[in-house]
């Protein structure tokens, strides 16, 4: 039932964000800067290193992280902060360097599976990496930039998670 209430609103906030016009994301990013800052500033240093349709898209996919979490008061008092994020980044490298030296596939998709079950949003990590393989302009991402975007996008996701979990 909860995966159901989840995915039932990633798909609202999709719908919401495809009616959206330049001042809807105007508006939108005005309160990601109101509550949540560091989310700015990595969009900023994103611009800086992607292509302007890149870009585009992860201003997208920060928008709808932020849509799926803005509802929730402590993540309009609590900021992610650099410290947390680079935690959760740090944290997420390791992983992926501990899985790039295992070779036992069923070992992967076991500790890949374990790790996924540990986060809230699941469902909206999975969606966002789904968007990673069926646009295109996210497929024809230069493959690190794409990683970084993901490991981004996973620690922004955990970091929020661990805000509200502290209140």
């Amino acid at each position: 039932m909860k995966e159901l209430i989840q995915l039932e609103k990633i798909r609202s906030i999709v719908d919401e964000m495809a009616q959206m016009d330049l001042s809807d994301v105007n508006r939108t990013m005005d309160d990601i800067a109101r509550y949540q800052p560091f989310l700015i500033s990595l969009s900023m240093g994103d611009r800086l290193d992607l292509k302007p349709e890149e870009w585009n898209e992860m201003v997208m996919i920060y928008i709808l992280i932020w849509g799926y979490f803005k509802d929730n008061k402590d993540l309009r008092k609590k900021k992610l902060s650099k410290e947390l994020f680079q935690k959760k980044q740090d944290k997420n490298i390791k992983f992926l360097q501990y899985l790039s030296k295992e070779d036992d596939t069923n070992e992967i998709l076991k500790v890949t599976h374990l790790d996924l079950d540990n986060m809230q949003a699941k469902y909206l990590f999975s969606y966002i990496s789904t968007q990673f393989e069926e646009k295109q302009v996210l497929q024809e991402m230069d493959p690190q930039a794409r990683g970084i975007c993901l490991i981004g996008v996973k620690s922004i996701i955990e970091g929020f998670e661990e805000l509200i979990e502290e209140s």
